[in-house]
């Protein structure tokens, strides 16, 4: 019970933070991965992240899967979407 208190604490305390201007905190592009059908977290929410932090993340929604998103059926895809993600900055950040 208690760990389900201190969730929603932090959960309402982040929401909170995030109205107030998550964009003006983020310097860099970050990855959402989501799956649809996740039990725990609402595929909304990444939608949502997207829309406070300015435009500076990726999203990537995959059908169907659960909560664990590299354990289930979308890992294979979820793994090259984060290595695509992380070369594509590793490269723009050898270049400068």
């Amino acid at each position: 019970m208690k760990a389900c208190l201190q969730f929603l604490q932090l959960f309402f305390l982040t929401k909170k933070k995030l109205k107030l201007g998550l964009k003006e905190e983020i310097k860099k592009n970050m990855l959402i991965l989501q799956n649809r059908r996740d039990e725990t977290t609402n595929y909304k929410s990444a939608n949502y992240l997207w829309q406070v932090s300015g435009g500076q993340a990726s999203v990537r929604l995959y059908e169907g899967g659960t909560h664990q998103l590299f354990m289930g059926e979308n890992k294979e895809r979820a793994v090259a979407d984060l290595v695509a993600f992380i070369r594509a900055k590793s490269y723009s950040l050898n270049s400068i």
